[in-house]
């Protein structure tokens, strides 16, 4: 079947909307997607913990693959679709948070991180969850782009200490938000206070809440004096 000619003009009209549409295609992950990566790539404070729960993910391809991870128990039950992203040649570490897909703490025990990279062979690697005293008092959930300067946290006993610090890009304190505080069980959000002078980014927020440390991505969205 023969096609259609296309008239020159329009051709050249199409051009554009094309290109634009490939830019696009090949742009890498969007800003959410950034945001969720950065957040799985934070090295928990203690490192036997972060040796149990990393996720290595090596991309040795000449182009960028789209890469899946997902977490099954010792019977091969799904628990949680932890990533699917378009990664670029390189070498990535992921640290799973122990946490299922309702967001709910797993139970201890040993778990396989299953990877797919479409450009190569599906890997498996063994994961441990172990619980710290304090780790289990409260559950940190994802943080959102739409309330970027706030935490939200839940406690699950019937009341524990929070402490909140605020890092820099250098992992240097950049400001001591929250010492101390008593919280009752239930849902909380801690809103970051600017009390000076504060670059537009990303930060991390250092939160301990009964004695167990969590660092968790916190984002500056214009200067404040």
């Amino acid at each position: 079947m023969l096609l259609p000619e296309l008239d020159l003009c329009k051709m050249k009209m199409l051009k554009p909307i094309l290109v634009l549409a490939i830019v696009a295609c090949v742009a890498g992950p969007s800003r959410s997607q950034e945001y969720s990566l950065r957040t799985l790539m934070m090295v928990p404070p203690d490192t036997a913990e972060a040796q149990r729960v990393r996720i290595w993910i090596p991309i040795e391809h000449s182009a960028s693959c789209k890469v899946t991870v997902g977490i099954v128990d010792s019977t091969g039950r799904p628990v949680r679709d932890i990533f699917e992203h378009t990664l670029a040649p390189g070498y990535y570490n992921l640290y799973w948070d122990k946490k299922d897909d309702s967001g709910a703490y797993v139970d201890s025990g040993t778990y396989t991180a299953v990877i797919n990279d479409l450009c190569a062979d599906e890997r498996r690697e063994t994961l441990t969850a172990l619980y710290a005293p304090g780790e289990l008092s409260a559950i940190i959930p994802a943080p959102s782009l739409a309330v970027s300067d706030s935490l939200k946290f839940r406690i699950l006993v019937d009341s524990a200490r929070v402490t909140c610090d605020i890092l820099n890009r250098q992992n240097r304190l950049q400001q001591r938000a929250m010492s101390d505080s008593l919280f009752s069980r239930g849902n909380h959000v801690f809103t970051w206070q600017k009390d000076m002078p504060v670059s537009p980014g990303l930060y991390t927020a250092r939160i301990t809440i009964d004695g167990y440390t969590r660092l968790c991505p916190i984002r500056k969205l214009r200067r404040q004096y």
